[in-house]
């Protein structure tokens, strides 16, 4: 991997962009071109057969509507995609579902098997468990009710080089969780905790709620926006980093070549569940760093 490829693909890491690129088949959009392409290869060929499935099985025949070797490339990148996505929901349903089982035997709730059995009663009854651990925090003496809430707690992390630093000797999740704990002390001013009920990770934010500050529940999809915010924070510093050191990467230094490709494929990774498995295994070091127990 050439430095000058590195260069292009750290610029397109860092664009935020605004514009939007549409499927005219399905209407979805797109921020980025290259999810775009990525997904219109196999959805217009989707498309095609679903319009004219005869047509389309005689033509494969004849060779005239094979895709291209890109188009497949696109098409597997996308169906992979989708994939990721479908794992990351089973396994919170998987989650969800034992969180259940657990209520049903602490709750003593009516049997699967019973024929009075009414599925409506799991999901209230898992609600009002939320519910009641986000009364025990708001109501607890023992928890803490820190200055801010979440969203303005967020704003005002700032990454330094000395920061960065710590990403280079270490793992990117190393570097985060690092960061997050020096920013966590004291506790006390932490609008965030975790509670962690069988293998099911719940996390509560402080938050203005009915004109009122008050711990209230998240899903995992709140959690890792946060997170992500964090590590673009780390990735606008290693780009500075990067500006500030252009005249080492464009000089024959084979050394500096080596470990400035180690750094970037930290902030990149190398598979397109890059984000994803970063995200899972920061929720895991944010919960050692904000946990709560309710016994």
């Amino acid at each position: 991997m050439t430095i000058g490829l590195l260069h292009k693909m750290l610029g397109v890491e860092l664009q935020n962009s605004t514009k939007k690129y549409v499927c005219h088949y399905c209407n979805r959009n797109y921020a980025r071109r290259i999810f775009y392409e990525r997904h219109i290869s196999g959805c217009a060929l989707l498309h095609e057969r679903k319009q004219n499935p005869k047509e389309c099985i005689q033509s494969d025949y004849h060779n005239h509507a094979l895709p291209s070797i890109l188009d497949l490339h696109r098409m597997v990148e996308e169906l992979a995609f989708q994939y990721k996505h479908i794992r990351e929901e089973n396994q919170e349903l998987r989650e969800e579902l034992e969180s259940i089982k657990s209520t049903i035997i602490e709750k003593k709730i009516t049997p699967l098997n019973s024929s009075s059995f009414n599925p409506n009663d799991l999901v209230v009854e898992h609600v009002r468990k939320r519910h009641h651990v986000s009364q025990l925090l708001n109501t607890s003496h023992t928890m803490r009710k820190p200055n801010m809430v979440f969203d303005s707690w967020l704003k005002t992390l700032v990454v330094s080089q000395k920061d960065l630093t710590i990403v280079f000797e270490n793992t990117l999740v190393e570097g985060l969780t690092s960061f997050l704990n020096t920013q966590m002390n004291p506790i006390t001013n932490v609008p965030l905790c975790s509670i962690q009920r069988n293998q099911n990770i719940q996390f509560y934010i402080y938050t203005l709620e009915n004109e009122e500050n008050v711990w209230k529940h998240v899903d995992h999809d709140s959690i890792d926006k946060a997170i992500f915010h964090i590590y673009q924070l780390f990735l606008g510093q290693f780009h500075q980093w990067n500006k500030t050191n252009t005249g080492k990467v464009s000089d024959n230094n084979e050394r500096f070549h080596k470990f400035y490709e180690q750094q970037f494929i930290k902030f990149v990774g190398t598979s397109i569940h890059f984000r994803s498995k970063m995200c899972a295994e920061m929720r895991k070091s944010l919960h050692q760093l904000v946990k709560y127990s309710t016994d």
